[in-house]
């Protein structure tokens, strides 16, 4: 028994195969699976719509037996229940379910940063991008690149695989002609190519990002472009500029406030938090450092991003070693060590070495 969860042990689970094999049909087994498969699956799409502009609560006409009551009850079992849910996209691809294949991961899309480092996004957006080509959707298919393209970017840090698959869904979205998804192409590529160090390409794409974005009507993508400025100043090594930047981006979170889903917002003020502090540090502005970091950390803790909240803790404990308050740095990064799963395992490596290296 795990929490409120429980598991046959591995001997009672092969007893239990053998009796369904012997007592039960192959044909009645098969529907009994593809039943629960298709549960699983019709879950995830409404507990992951939570998280998509435009929909949010399950529809009054939805008869689950979930609670799937708020944004938390549906990242919970999400969360829970992952492993079961991916083993039915799988199942679902393989059999040729497309269309249900590209539902799914189209839900997930704003909940995947919610569980960065959960570990599969690479493989749900792959094979839905598979699934939209198979669909012939160019538009589908264009949207799901996009998609793994983040995933090879954030989840696994392969930057140019990231590129060539940007490039991929820029071309595709422009034989679909739809501005949105060319605007989310280069702004991937923009992110790619900061991490790369070619700052300059970087700020030309997210610039057309953004011009895009308004272009499509999408407050979100716009959002997040424009968000990116202040990235690009700071892997730049313009502290000054990006925390200007920075600013502007929070008070304009202020004012659209009642536009904005409220997670997307939440989602980019802790991220704009995290880039102050790391730009405060960097000016050796140590009290201005350790104010925006925290902010950062209460917002990822409070939102249940554990991916976020890991890496603020480490930029945390940094500054506020760097600023003399060793004690507390210690329990910072000793917290990030106590996060679980959920962390960026490269700032658990950090967190790790930083008290490795006190002692």
């Amino acid at each position: 028994m795990e929490g409120d969860r429980y598991r046959f042990h591995d001997l009672l689970r092969l007893f239990a195969r053998a009796r369904l094999a012997a007592e039960e049909s192959a044909e009645d087994s098969g529907r009994a699976r593809a039943a629960m498969h298709h549960w699983l699956l019709e879950t995830a799409v409404v507990a992951g719509r939570w998280y998509e502009p435009g929909h949010g609560a399950p529809p009054a006409a939805w008869q689950g037996d979930v609670d799937l009551s708020s944004a938390e009850s549906a990242r919970r079992w999400l969360q829970a229940e992952g492993a079961n849910w991916l083993a039915a996209l799988r199942r679902a691809a393989e059999a040729g379910e497309h269309a249900g294949v590209v539902e799914v991961a189209e839900a997930l899309h704003w909940f995947s940063d919610q569980w960065i480092y959960w570990g599969h996004w690479p493989e749900v957006f792959g094979t839905a991008a598979r699934s939209a080509q198979a669909l012939g959707d160019p538009l589908a298919e264009a949207t799901q690149l996009n998609y793994h393209a983040w995933a090879l970017l954030v989840c696994e840090g392969r930057h140019r695989d990231s590129l060539a698959r940007a490039a991929q869904a820029l071309a595709v979205a422009e034989r679909a002609g739809d501005p949105g998804q060319q605007a989310w192409a280069h702004f991937y590529t923009g992110w790619a190519l900061r991490w790369l160090g070619d700052f300059t390409s970087a700020a030309e794409h997210n610039q057309r990002a953004a011009e895009l974005f308004r272009a499509a009507g999408d407050v979100h993508g716009a959002l997040q472009a424009m968000s990116g400025q202040g990235s690009v100043l700071l892997e730049a090594g313009r502290p000054e500029e990006a925390i200007a930047a920075n600013q502007r981006m929070l008070t304009l979170l202020d004012r659209a406030q009642d536009r904005l889903e409220p997670h997307i917002a939440l989602f980019t003020r802790l991220n704009r938090h995290n880039g102050n502090g790391r730009a405060y540090a960097l000016l050796e502005r140590w009290d201005e450092a350790v104010e925006h970091l925290r902010t950062a950390v209460e917002l990822s803790h409070d939102s249940g991003n554990t991916g976020l909240e890991s890496r603020s803790l480490v930029e945390l404990g940094k500054a506020l070693r760097a600023a003399g308050r060793e004690a507390e740095a210690r329990d910072t990064f000793a917290r990030c060590l106590s996060l679980g799963a959920g962390a960026d395992p490269g700032a658990v490596t950090q967190a790790r070495e930083q008290l490795a290296r006190a002692d």
